[in-house]
């Protein structure tokens, strides 16, 4: 593990194979993974590189060029490039003349969900309710996922994390976890 603002992250992670360490995971930003990528393309280590989404940009391949290649990225993001967007995306370009932001599928989702809980809200006459306590209970296919929530309030992840991989220095999208 190497500690949180770690400028030189080499003594760490030239160590991993040293230890027998089966996998790497960067859970900080791009500048922290160039960093740990550069490192670990100098080692031995022949294991799965990773990262939090928080890493997945443009900056992360460009900078750290080839060690890039071959990180995989966890998001809960699909992007305008997954397959279950691309009519969402095809809409946005046509519309805004551009293409969509990354969370823009999400954002729409959630406009969704919102209004999904607010014609239930309506239809069943609890107005005193609100909106607000309603979303909770409301399951929303959404175009990134089926929105829902447990009994806790908590958003249910099963749908929700998806995997990327720096390839040709790009990230692609690989899909949702639960099928990759």
């Amino acid at each position: 593990m190497v500690p949180g603002g770690t400028r030189d992250p080499t003594p760490v992670v030239a160590d991993l194979p040293a230890h027998g360490s089966d996998a790497s995971f960067h859970a900080g930003d791009q500048a922290g993974a160039t960093r740990v990528a550069r490192t670990l393309a100098a080692t031995p280590y022949e294991g799965p590189r990773m990262a939090m989404h928080t890493a997945m940009g443009a900056r992360f391949p460009k900078d750290a060029g080839d060690a890039a290649e071959g990180w995989e990225f966890v998001s809960p993001c699909v992007g305008a490039a997954a397959p279950a967007a691309k009519e969402f995306a095809a809409a946005h370009r046509k519309k805004c003349d551009g293409a969509p932001a990354r969370w823009a599928a999400e954002a729409y989702d959630a406009v969704g969900l919102t209004a999904d809980a607010a014609r239930d809200t309506s239809a069943t006459g609890a107005e005193r309710e609100g909106i607000a306590q309603r979303l909770f209970r409301t399951t929303h296919p959404g175009i990134t996922r089926t929105v829902s929530f447990y009994a806790n309030r908590q958003v249910r992840y099963e749908t929700g994390i998806h995997l990327y991989r720096v390839e040709n220095g790009r990230a692609r999208f690989l899909g949702p976890y639960t099928e990759v």
